[in-house]
C-alpha cells in the first residue's frame, strides 16, 4: 500500500514555550513508523503539518495514498485543533489510523471527557474546570488538588507546583498557569500508585499488559506525579526516579479491574485503532481514570510500544496491527486486495 505519514514538525516557538522535548519526540516516532512501514513492504511518504493545511491537502491529492498514518498532535501550534487532521482526511475520503475527530475532541478536552466518564459510571476524581482566575474561589473540592492544562497532553505544563494543598497555593498556581494556558482542570489528587493500560483494536479490543509508573525511588518530599521533567528531561531527578514497569507487579484482581475500566473508558469515549488509559489507584485499591489518550505516542520507548513488547509484539508488528485496524475500520480496498494477493 501507499501510506502517508502525517506528523508535526518542530515549531519555532517550541524552544521558548517549554515543550521542545515533547514536540521533538514526534520526529523519533515518525522515523520509527517510517522504518517499520517500509520493513512491512509499504511505499511511504512523510507529510508535515506546517503553517498551511492547504499544503497537506495538495500533497495528499497529488500522491494519492491508500491510507494515512496519523501522527499529528496539533495544527498551527494549537493542540485544540488536533481533530481537524482526521476531519480533513474524512472529507478527502482517505482512510487513516487511530481515532475519529469526535473521539479526539472529547478526549482532549479533559473537562468533557471526565463528564462522559462519570455519565458512564467510570470512576474519576472529582473536578472543576477553571477558565479564569475568578472561577477559583468558588471551587468546592477537597485538598490536595492537581491543577492541569485543560487541553494539553504529554505532561506539558505539569510541574511540582501543580499539586496544591491549600487555597493560597491553588490561587498562585492557577494564576501562573492561566497566563500560558486557556483553561485548567482542577481535580482531587489521588495519593497512590499510577498505572496505564494500552489497547489496540476497534470493536474487539486487544488489551496489552498493564504498566506501572514506579515512583518508589522518588526522593523524600518530591511529589509522585508524571511531570514534564519526569517524562522528558533526562538529566532531571524526576526523570531518574520515574521508572515504567511492564508488566506491572499487581494482583490478578487489580489487573482485572484496571483492564475492565480501560475497556469501558475506551469504548465510552469512542476511541478506535489504539489508545492508552491512565489511572491512579489509592491505598484501598480504588481505581480512578485520570486521562484517556486517543492516538498516544507509539515511539519505540513510549508506553504503548513498551506494553506491546511485553506482549511479545515487535514494533513492526505493532505498526502492522494499527494499519490493519485502520484499514478494516475504513474499508480500505487496497489493503484487502493486498491481503488476498498474499494468500
Amino acid at each position: 500500500m501507499k501510506i502517508a505519514i502525517v506528523y508535526n514538525e518542530i515549531t519555532a516557538e517550541s524552544a521558548g514555550n517549554g515543550c521542545f522535548e515533547a514536540e521533538a519526540d514526534v520526529l523519533d516516532e515518525r522515523d520509527a513508523v517510517e522504518r517499520a512501514l517500509k520493513e512491512l513492504g509499504h511505499e511511504v511518504c512523510c507529510v508535515s503539518v506546517g503553517c498551511d493545511t492547504r499544503t497537506i491537502i495538495d500533497t495528499l491529492q497529488t500522491w494519492r495514498p491508500d491510507l494515512v498514518f496519523n501522527l499529528a498532535e496539533s495544527v498551527l501550534g494549537n493542540s485544540q485543533l488536533e481533530m481537524t487532521i482526521p476531519a480533513i482526511l474524512e472529507l478527502m475520503a482517505i482512510p487513516y489510523t487511530g481515532s475519529n475527530p469526535a473521539a479526539i475532541a472529547v478526549s482532549l478536552d479533559k473537562g468533557i471527557s471526565k463528564k462522559l466518564l462519570a455519565f458512564h459510571a467510570i470512576r474519576t476524581p472529582d473536578f472543576a474546570v477553571v477558565r479564569s482566575i475568578d472561577d477559583v474561589p468558588s471551587l468546592s473540592l477537597e485538598y490536595p488538588l492537581f491543577v492541569k492544562p485543560l487541553w494539553e497532553d504529554g505532561s506539558i505544563g505539569i510541574t511540582e507546583n501543580c499539586v496544591v494543598r491549600d487555597a493560597d497555593c491553588l490561587m498562585q498556581t492557577a494564576c501562573a498557569m492561566l497566563e500560558r494556558f486557556r483553561g485548567l482542570l482542577v481535580e482531587e489528587y489521588v495519593e497512590g500508585r499510577e498505572f496505564n493500560v494500552s489497547i489496540v483494536g476497534n470493536g474487539a479490543l486487544e488489551v496489552l499488559p498493564v504498566s506501572e509508573i514506579d515512583y518508589s525511588g522518588m526522593p523524600e518530599g518530591m511529589t509522585r506525579i508524571l511531570s514534564y521533567n519526569a517524562k522528558w528531561i533526562k538529566g532531571s531527578a524526576e526523570y531518574a526516579h520515574t521508572k515504567p514497569v511492564c508488566p506491572a507487579r499487581i494482583s490478578d484482581e487489580l489487573r482485572r479491574t484496571l483492564v475492565a475500566a480501560a475497556e469501558n473508558a475506551y469504548a465510552s469515549l469512542g476511541l478506535s485503532g489504539y489508545g492508552r488509559i491512565d489511572f491512579r489507584v489509592d491505598r484501598h485499591d480504588n481505581v480512578f481514570v485520570i486521562d484517556v489518550n486517543p492516538n498516544p505516542c507509539i515511539a519505540p520507548d513510549a508506553g504503548l510500544a513498551v506494553a506491546a513488547r511485553a506482549a511479545g509484539i515487535s514494533f513492526a508488528g505493532l505498526v502492522k496491527k494499527i494499519v490493519t485496524y485502520a484499514a478494516e475500520q475504513n474499508g480500505c480496498s487496497a489493503f484487502h486486495n493486498e491481503q488476498v494477493a498474499r494468500v
